[in-house]
Protein backbone atom coordinates (compact mmCIF):
# COMPACT_ATOMS: atom_id res chain seq x y z
CA UNK A 1 0.00 0.00 0.00
CA UNK A 2 1.49 3.30 -1.09
CA UNK A 3 1.96 6.10 1.42
CA UNK A 4 -0.03 9.30 0.97
CA UNK A 5 3.24 11.13 0.31
CA UNK A 6 3.70 8.96 -2.80
CA UNK A 7 0.36 9.99 -4.32
CA UNK A 8 0.12 12.60 -7.04
CA UNK A 9 -2.69 14.14 -9.07
CA UNK A 10 -2.77 12.63 -12.55
CA UNK A 11 -5.65 14.48 -14.20
CA UNK A 12 -8.95 16.27 -13.60
CA UNK A 13 -12.20 15.67 -15.47
CA UNK A 14 -15.01 18.22 -15.45
CA UNK A 15 -18.60 17.18 -16.15
CA UNK A 16 -20.26 19.85 -18.35
CA UNK A 17 -23.08 21.83 -16.75
CA UNK A 18 -25.45 20.90 -19.60
CA UNK A 19 -25.10 17.15 -18.92
CA UNK A 20 -28.44 15.34 -18.97
CA UNK A 21 -29.83 12.48 -16.94
CA UNK A 22 -29.94 9.01 -18.46
CA UNK A 23 -33.13 8.15 -20.35
CA UNK A 24 -35.81 7.08 -20.08
CA UNK A 25 -37.02 8.42 -16.76
CA UNK A 26 -40.45 7.91 -15.25
CA UNK A 27 -42.06 10.91 -16.89
CA UNK A 28 -45.39 11.84 -15.38
CA UNK A 29 -44.44 10.62 -11.93
CA UNK A 30 -45.84 13.07 -9.35
CA UNK A 31 -43.34 15.49 -7.87
CA UNK A 32 -40.79 14.80 -10.62
CA UNK A 33 -39.58 18.30 -11.50
CA UNK A 34 -36.38 18.78 -13.48
CA UNK A 35 -36.08 15.07 -14.17
CA UNK A 36 -33.60 15.52 -17.01
CA UNK A 37 -31.37 17.98 -15.18
CA UNK A 38 -28.35 15.92 -14.24
CA UNK A 39 -27.72 15.71 -10.49
CA UNK A 40 -24.07 16.34 -9.69
CA UNK A 41 -21.69 15.08 -7.03
CA UNK A 42 -22.92 15.73 -3.53
CA UNK A 43 -21.38 12.31 -2.95
CA UNK A 44 -19.62 9.80 -5.19
CA UNK A 45 -19.39 6.14 -4.16
CA UNK A 46 -17.74 3.13 -5.77
CA UNK A 47 -19.50 -0.24 -5.53
CA UNK A 48 -16.77 -2.91 -5.44
CA UNK A 49 -19.26 -5.70 -6.14
CA UNK A 50 -20.51 -4.28 -9.44
CA UNK A 51 -17.69 -1.93 -10.47
CA UNK A 52 -20.19 0.92 -10.84
CA UNK A 53 -19.95 4.44 -9.46
CA UNK A 54 -22.95 6.19 -7.93
CA UNK A 55 -23.28 9.98 -7.93
CA UNK A 56 -25.71 11.60 -5.52
CA UNK A 57 -27.41 14.92 -6.14
CA UNK A 58 -28.39 17.06 -3.17
CA UNK A 59 -31.64 19.08 -3.00
CA UNK A 60 -31.01 20.74 -6.34
CA UNK A 61 -30.59 24.37 -7.37
CA UNK A 62 -31.94 27.21 -5.28
CA UNK A 63 -31.11 26.01 -1.77
CA UNK A 64 -34.45 24.32 -1.12
CA UNK A 65 -36.52 26.96 -2.91
CA UNK A 66 -36.84 25.26 -6.31
CA UNK A 67 -38.85 22.16 -7.19
CA UNK A 68 -36.36 19.35 -7.83
CA UNK A 69 -36.77 15.57 -7.93
CA UNK A 70 -33.94 14.01 -5.92
CA UNK A 71 -32.00 11.22 -7.60
CA UNK A 72 -28.90 9.05 -7.82
CA UNK A 73 -26.90 8.40 -11.00
CA UNK A 74 -25.14 5.15 -11.87
CA UNK A 75 -21.91 5.88 -13.75
CA UNK A 76 -19.01 4.16 -15.37
CA UNK A 77 -15.73 6.05 -15.18
CA UNK A 78 -13.00 5.12 -17.70
CA UNK A 79 -9.72 4.38 -15.94
CA UNK A 80 -6.25 3.80 -17.33
CA UNK A 81 -4.54 1.26 -15.07
CA UNK A 82 -1.11 2.20 -16.40
CA UNK A 83 -1.24 5.98 -16.00
CA UNK A 84 -4.03 6.30 -13.44
CA UNK A 85 -5.85 8.79 -15.63
CA UNK A 86 -9.65 8.85 -15.68
CA UNK A 87 -11.99 9.80 -18.50
CA UNK A 88 -15.35 11.50 -18.68
CA UNK A 89 -17.97 9.64 -16.60
CA UNK A 90 -20.68 7.89 -18.61
CA UNK A 91 -24.21 8.04 -17.16
CA UNK A 92 -25.73 4.58 -17.34
CA UNK A 93 -28.92 5.03 -15.33
CA UNK A 94 -30.78 7.69 -13.35
CA UNK A 95 -32.94 6.61 -10.42
CA UNK A 96 -35.40 8.91 -8.68
CA UNK A 97 -35.91 8.51 -4.94
CA UNK A 98 -39.56 7.51 -4.68
CA UNK A 99 -41.75 7.12 -1.61
CA UNK A 100 -44.33 4.50 -0.74
CA UNK A 101 -47.07 6.84 -1.98
CA UNK A 102 -45.52 7.07 -5.44
CA UNK A 103 -44.29 10.64 -4.90
CA UNK A 104 -40.68 11.46 -5.70
CA UNK A 105 -38.72 12.91 -2.79
CA UNK A 106 -38.20 16.60 -3.52
CA UNK A 107 -35.55 19.18 -2.67
CA UNK A 108 -38.09 21.84 -1.67
CA UNK A 109 -37.98 22.70 2.02
CA UNK A 110 -40.84 21.33 4.17
CA UNK A 111 -42.72 24.62 4.35
CA UNK A 112 -42.82 25.02 0.57
CA UNK A 113 -43.46 21.35 -0.18
CA UNK A 114 -45.78 20.41 2.68
CA UNK A 115 -47.03 23.79 3.90
CA UNK A 116 -45.86 22.86 7.38
CA UNK A 117 -42.48 23.46 9.04
CA UNK A 118 -43.13 20.67 11.55
CA UNK A 119 -43.66 17.94 8.94
CA UNK A 120 -40.71 16.51 7.03
CA UNK A 121 -42.84 14.63 4.50
CA UNK A 122 -41.14 14.10 1.14
CA UNK A 123 -38.69 17.00 1.60
CA UNK A 124 -35.23 15.58 1.06
CA UNK A 125 -31.73 17.07 1.05
CA UNK A 126 -29.49 14.07 0.34
CA UNK A 127 -25.81 14.57 1.15
CA UNK A 128 -24.12 11.23 1.93
CA UNK A 129 -24.46 7.85 0.22
CA UNK A 130 -23.46 4.34 1.33
CA UNK A 131 -24.25 1.02 -0.35
CA UNK A 132 -25.35 -1.86 1.87
CA UNK A 133 -24.46 -5.54 1.57
CA UNK A 134 -27.66 -6.21 -0.37
CA UNK A 135 -27.05 -3.37 -2.81
CA UNK A 136 -29.52 -1.03 -1.11
CA UNK A 137 -28.86 2.70 -0.96
CA UNK A 138 -28.52 4.35 2.44
CA UNK A 139 -28.76 8.12 2.17
CA UNK A 140 -27.99 10.83 4.74
CA UNK A 141 -30.34 13.82 4.73
CA UNK A 142 -29.80 17.32 6.15
CA UNK A 143 -33.41 18.37 6.61
CA UNK A 144 -34.18 15.83 9.33
CA UNK A 145 -31.45 14.96 9.98
CA UNK A 146 -32.39 11.54 8.65
CA UNK A 147 -30.94 8.37 7.20
CA UNK A 148 -33.15 6.58 4.67
CA UNK A 149 -32.86 3.15 3.12
CA UNK A 150 -33.89 2.66 -0.52
CA UNK A 151 -33.85 -0.27 -2.89
CA UNK A 152 -31.23 -0.33 -5.64
CA UNK A 153 -33.83 1.27 -7.91
CA UNK A 154 -34.54 4.16 -5.52
CA UNK A 155 -37.76 2.93 -3.85
CA UNK A 156 -38.13 3.97 -0.21
CA UNK A 157 -37.91 1.17 2.37
CA UNK A 158 -37.60 2.85 5.77
CA UNK A 159 -36.19 5.69 7.81
CA UNK A 160 -33.61 4.82 10.44
CA UNK A 161 -34.23 6.09 13.98
CA UNK A 162 -32.70 9.55 14.48
CA UNK A 163 -31.70 10.38 18.08
CA UNK A 164 -34.06 12.98 19.56
CA UNK A 165 -31.26 15.33 20.65
CA UNK A 166 -30.34 15.91 16.99
CA UNK A 167 -33.81 16.97 15.84
CA UNK A 168 -34.41 20.71 15.52
CA UNK A 169 -37.00 22.04 17.98
CA UNK A 170 -38.35 25.48 18.88
CA UNK A 171 -39.04 26.95 22.32
CA UNK A 172 -42.35 25.05 22.45
CA UNK A 173 -40.52 21.74 21.84
CA UNK A 174 -42.11 21.46 18.38
CA UNK A 175 -40.08 20.10 15.47
CA UNK A 176 -39.06 22.78 12.99
CA UNK A 177 -37.30 21.60 9.82
CA UNK A 178 -36.95 25.04 8.21
CA UNK A 179 -35.85 27.83 10.58
CA UNK A 180 -32.56 28.47 12.32
CA UNK A 181 -31.51 30.56 15.29
CA UNK A 182 -33.12 32.14 17.28
CA UNK A 183 -36.32 30.22 16.46
CA UNK A 184 -34.56 26.88 16.84
CA UNK A 185 -33.30 26.36 20.37
CA UNK A 186 -32.21 22.71 20.26
CA UNK A 187 -30.93 20.08 17.85
CA UNK A 188 -29.19 20.48 14.53
CA UNK A 189 -28.51 23.86 12.99
CA UNK A 190 -30.47 24.74 9.86
CA UNK A 191 -28.91 23.12 6.77
CA UNK A 192 -26.38 21.41 9.03
CA UNK A 193 -27.73 17.87 9.40
CA UNK A 194 -26.14 14.57 8.41
CA UNK A 195 -23.46 15.16 5.79
CA UNK A 196 -21.24 12.08 5.63
CA UNK A 197 -22.25 8.42 5.70
CA UNK A 198 -20.35 5.13 5.63
CA UNK A 199 -20.50 1.49 6.70
CA UNK A 200 -18.00 -0.38 8.84
CA UNK A 201 -16.00 -3.15 7.18
CA UNK A 202 -18.53 -5.89 7.93
CA UNK A 203 -21.47 -3.80 6.75
CA UNK A 204 -23.57 -4.25 9.88
CA UNK A 205 -22.99 -0.77 11.33
CA UNK A 206 -23.65 2.55 9.64
CA UNK A 207 -22.05 5.86 10.67
CA UNK A 208 -23.60 9.25 9.95
CA UNK A 209 -21.65 12.46 10.60
CA UNK A 210 -23.27 15.79 11.45
CA UNK A 211 -21.98 18.78 9.51
CA UNK A 212 -21.87 21.17 12.48
CA UNK A 213 -22.30 21.22 16.26
CA UNK A 214 -25.82 21.46 17.67
CA UNK A 215 -27.59 24.80 17.98
CA UNK A 216 -27.88 24.58 21.77
CA UNK A 217 -24.19 24.02 22.44
CA UNK A 218 -21.36 26.35 23.35
CA UNK A 219 -20.95 30.09 23.60
CA UNK A 220 -22.00 32.63 21.00
CA UNK A 221 -19.46 33.23 18.21
CA UNK A 222 -19.41 33.04 14.44
CA UNK A 223 -21.90 30.19 14.13
CA UNK A 224 -19.83 27.24 15.25
CA UNK A 225 -20.64 27.83 18.96
CA UNK A 226 -19.09 24.52 19.92
CA UNK A 227 -16.23 22.24 18.90
CA UNK A 228 -18.33 19.07 19.14
CA UNK A 229 -19.42 17.32 15.93
CA UNK A 230 -21.49 14.19 16.45
CA UNK A 231 -21.07 10.83 14.77
CA UNK A 232 -24.09 8.53 15.11
CA UNK A 233 -23.86 4.75 14.88
CA UNK A 234 -26.84 2.84 13.49
CA UNK A 235 -27.51 -0.88 13.47
CA UNK A 236 -28.08 -1.67 9.80
CA UNK A 237 -30.54 -4.47 10.54
CA UNK A 238 -32.78 -2.91 13.18
CA UNK A 239 -32.36 0.67 12.00
CA UNK A 240 -31.90 1.84 15.58
CA UNK A 241 -29.20 4.26 16.68
CA UNK A 242 -26.86 2.33 18.96
CA UNK A 243 -24.21 4.89 19.88
CA UNK A 244 -23.30 8.53 19.56
CA UNK A 245 -19.75 9.85 19.52
CA UNK A 246 -18.26 13.33 19.65
CA UNK A 247 -15.44 14.46 17.36
CA UNK A 248 -13.84 17.59 18.75
CA UNK A 249 -12.83 20.18 16.16
CA UNK A 250 -9.69 22.28 16.43
CA UNK A 251 -10.09 25.50 18.38
CA UNK A 252 -10.46 28.73 16.42
CA UNK A 253 -7.43 30.06 18.26
CA UNK A 254 -5.20 27.30 16.90
CA UNK A 255 -6.63 27.62 13.38
CA UNK A 256 -6.10 31.39 13.31
CA UNK A 257 -2.56 31.01 14.63
CA UNK A 258 -1.56 28.49 11.96
CA UNK A 259 -3.36 30.31 9.10
CA UNK A 260 -2.63 34.01 9.61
Amino acid sequence: LAHASDWSLVNVVETPANTRDALPLRKGTPNSANINRFGFYSDLVFDQKTGAWYALADRGPGGGLIDYATRVERLSIPFNKTTGAIGQPVIQKTMLFTGEDGLVFNGLNPLLLNGDKTMLGASFDPEGLAIGNGGHFFVADEYGPSVYEFTSSGQFIRALSTPENLKAVDASALYNYVDGRPTIVGGRQDNRGFEGLTFNKSGNKLYAVMQDPLVNEGSSNDGRRSRNVRVVEFDAVSGQSTAQFVYELESRTVINATNP
